[in-house]
């Protein structure tokens, strides 16, 4: 049954999270720069800047959970 439940997570790591990624990339340029494929070197400080929130966030997490079951 887990072997099934992990074979599923992979298909959406493969498939739906890129997706996502796809559309916020396009909303966050098309919002601040007015077109949505500006240039490698803006592409380039958007994926630095996910991946510095991803590792803030693994290294410090959010309390958020904490705060809601109270």
């Amino acid at each position: 049954m887990a072997f099934i439940a992990r074979i599923f997570l992979f298909f959406q790591m493969t498939t739906v999270f890129p997706l996502l990624l796809f559309i916020f990339r396009i909303q966050v340029f098309s919002a601040l720069f007015g077109v949505i494929y500006p240039g490698s070197v803006e592409h380039f400080c958007l994926g630095l800047t996910g991946l510095t929130f991803a590792v803030d966030y693994v290294k410090w997490p959010c309390s958020i959970f904490m705060t809601v079951s109270l």
